[in-house]
């Protein structure tokens, strides 16, 4: 027999299984190496300060996003990539945002 793809009542299968296998757990913050470069390539020459290296659950990726685009004044992005979680700000941010993430106790490394 067939897996089942569409179903009325749940909806589509397919999106299930893969948002399950997704959920993570929070690391702490000490348990965390951070990555803080700044980056133009395919940006049209704008730069945007990217933050790798994150294991957080989606909603505290998406807050601590809210939480720094607030402290530097600027738009952002989170990505949560199977390769890894990111979050992008515009603009060079990478000295306000190391200052933050190191008091907040994260392991912090400046690229570039």
């Amino acid at each position: 027999m067939a897996n089942v793809v569409f179903s009325t009542s749940t909806g589509d299968q397919r999106q299930a299984d893969l948002s399950g296998s997704r959920a993570r757990c929070s690391l702490p913050p000490s348990q965390q190496k951070l990555k803080v470069s700044c980056d133009k390539k395919g940006r049209r020459g704008k730069v945007v300060t990217v933050i790798t290296g994150f294991v957080l659950s989606s909603s505290d990726l998406h807050d601590m996003a809210k939480m720094l685009k607030t402290l530097c004044g600027a738009g952002g992005t989170v990505k949560d990539e199977a390769t890894g979680q990111v979050i992008e700000i515009q603009g060079d941010h990478r000295t306000k945002i190391n200052e933050k993430l190191t008091a907040l106790e994260y392991k912090v490394k400046v690229v570039g």
